[in-house]
C-alpha cells in the first residue's frame, strides 16, 4: 500500500512536470 502511495506520487509529480514545464523533486521533499 505504501509502496503504491509512492508510485503515484511520482506519476503526478511526472505528469505535472511535463505538463507544467516546471521541474519537480521529491527526494528534496523527502529528506
Amino acid at each position: 500500500m505504501h509502496s503504491l502511495l509512492v508510485l503515484v506520487a511520482f506519476e503526478v509529480a511526472s505528469f505535472a512536470e511535463a505538463a507544467t514545464g516546471v521541474i519537480f523533486r521529491p527526494g528534496d521533499w523527502y529528506k
